[in-house]
């Protein structure tokens, strides 16, 4: 399927520059880059790292407006897409990288191809912006609002002088941006004049029913929910402030995912390769680091929590006092605005998605657990296993079952799951105390019938 990303003419201000059209299903959407607010953090500055965004944020784009339920398998899309840059052969010269790094992420087959782009990105006239400079910083980390990632800044700056600058990203009806904005300020209370917040929403636009404006062209579209492309925006968005913030010297980017959900392992047959999310996997990251580094990027991308579980994230944090008090204003949530069917629905986690479940299975590890800091407290048996939300707490529950019986070999697992070698034996030590860890937390706060499902009662 043929996807065409070309520059938009005629604009007005404020409008978006680029637009995403997908001739065979008849979509056309607007790409929304934060170019007004990078131009007053960083000022006009072009290199590499302008184009990696765009393609970066293309991609996340695209994987929203293309549907996999109209393709053979419902799953994997044939996706062929052309993009503007402003080095088009040095970007053909490693098209097969990137590839390689999509292909991988989103588990689509993924071809592209160039063409020279017309006008620069911080030309248009219009663009005379107050410039807001963050200063002088020593490192960036990803802010998603999440524990670990609350976590691996506190590390940073228990263990740093510096400062360190926070990228956080959101997208339409997110509440990423309030929560990243509320725990940035929490911990800035900890680490004043540190901790600079850069917040920047990559993605569609909304379609207006009425008037002139170019967003009534906005087709209405199934969107695809599955979506498995927001790391790699994230990133861009990172390694984007890492170049401007330090042009002399190379600042490292942190991606601070721990261990166990890095590395994702299927809970069910259903959830294997590209069915379980890539978020952070040490694959991807090799894949990245390496398309990066040809593009001229020199930047270091480093998961500092990837040799962990989420339990012993919290466990070893370096400011325990400071973790430990802020943590529960952290949103590991994977859906945290469906609030309709939950018990408790001023919190802030479901409590019955995977990340909700190993979130309290790392809690508990700590001492920290609380069933009614959750919109649902599935040990107290507030959810039914037989309900249509418990579909993730049966794939966890199975997935105990499977490791007890031998079925699941966290060892065998590291051998033949798709790792760089360097990884396999961090990997095995990171699924093995996952499995204990998970284990241990049903064992001491379920429900008889839910240790029943999972062989945990003998």
């Amino acid at each position: 399927m043929k996807v065409i990303v070309s520059q938009r003419v005629g604009l007005q201000p404020g409008e978006p520059a680029y637009e995403a059209r997908v001739p065979d299903i008849d979509v056309l959407q607007y790409l929304e880059l934060p170019l007004d607010n990078f131009c007053r953090y960083f000022g006009r500055s072009e290199d590499a790292a302008n184009d990696l965004l765009l393609v970066a944020g293309s991609i996340y784009l695209i994987d929203q407006i293309v549907p996999r339920s109209i393709f053979e398998d419902r799953w994997t899309r044939e996706l062929e897409v052309e993009l503007p840059a402003a080095d088009p052969d040095l970007w053909s010269a490693n098209a097969e990288l990137l590839v390689a790094t999509c292909s991988f992420l989103t588990g689509d087959a993924w071809s592209f191809t160039f063409t020279k782009q017309e006008r620069r990105v911080f030309g248009r006239p219009y663009r005379n912006l107050r410039r807001k400079p963050v200063g002088r910083v020593a490192a960036v980390s990803l802010f998603s609002g999440g524990l670990d990632s609350f976590i691996g800044a506190t590390n940073w700056l228990a263990t740093n002088d510096g400062r360190l600058a926070l990228m956080g990203h959101y997208d339409l009806g997110s509440s990423a941006k309030a929560v990243q904005g509320r725990i940035a300020q929490r911990l800035g209370i900890e680490y004043p004049n540190r901790l600079p917040l850069i917040q920047a929403r990559v993605g569609g636009t909304l379609k207006l029913q009425e008037g002139k404006s170019i967003y009534t062209q906005v087709t209405d579209s199934q969107k695809e929910p599955t979506f498995r492309s927001r790391s790699l925006i994230f990133l861009a968005l990172g390694l984007y402030a890492a170049r401007r913030l330090s042009v002399n010297e190379p600042i490292p980017l942190l991606i601070p995912e721990n261990g166990f959900i890095a590395l994702n392992p299927p809970l069910t047959s259903s959830r294997l390769g590209s069915c379980s999310t890539r978020t952070a996997h040490p694959m991807f990251l090799q894949y990245f680091r390496n398309l990066v580094a040809q593009l001229g990027i020199t930047n270091q991308v480093l998961n500092p929590l990837g040799h962990l579980t989420k339990g012993e994230t919290i466990q070893q944090a370096v400011d325990f006092n400071t973790a430990s008090e802020l943590a529960r204003h952290t949103v590991s949530c994977a859906h945290p605005s469906r609030r309709q069917p939950w018990l408790r629905r001023d919190k802030n986690n479901c409590g019955y998605c995977i990340p909700c479940i190993l979130r309290r299975a790392a809690m508990h590890r700590v001492g920290l657990d609380d069933g009614q800091d959750y919109g649902i407290d599935i040990c107290a048996g507030e959810l039914e296993l037989d309900d249509n939300k418990a579909s993730d707490l049966r794939a966890v529950l199975n997935w105990l079952y499977e490791a007890r019986i031998g079925e699941f070999n966290p060892g065998l697992e590291a051998t033949t799951m798709a790792l760089p070698d360097s990884e396999r034996l961090v990997a095995r030590h990171v699924l093995e105390s996952g499995v204990t860890e998970v284990a241990q937390f049903f064992k001491d706060k379920a429900k008889p019938y839910i240790l029943d499902w999972a062989g945990l009662n003998e």
